[in-house]
């Protein structure tokens, strides 16, 4: 069952701050502390907002999760960067024939 409220602490970890960046939002508004609680805790559905967060990207992804999508990405990149030296590659081959074929029309 997914939490309805958050610590300061746990919510200060999620968002890899510190705890006073978290009450320095709370002191511009962004967020409510909830009131009849023993600790400082902040309802998720206000966190979730913050963060823009839809209803099915509210699932928290585990470290193994995150670390995997930062390993796709990664490769994502080097795919690109990989296709794009090959693109101006043919780049280079095709503005040659074009040169090559202009000097023709220009010799007949």
């Amino acid at each position: 069952m997914d939490k309805t409220v958050i610590s300061k602490k746990d919510l200060a970890s999620r968002w890899g701050c510190s705890t006073k960046a978290v009450e320095e939002r709370e002191h511009m508004g962004l967020l409510k502390r909830c009131r009849g609680l023993p600790n400082v805790m902040y309802r998720m559905k206000e966190v979730y907002e913050l963060e823009g967060l839809d209803e099915k990207d509210r699932r928290v992804i585990s470290p193994f999760e995150y670390h995997q999508a930062v390993i796709r990405a990664e490769n994502a990149e080097e795919k690109v960067k990989e296709l794009r030296c090959k693109m101006a590659r043919l780049a280079v081959i095709i503005n040659g024939e074009m040169a090559d074929e202009a000097e023709r029309k220009v010799e007949a």
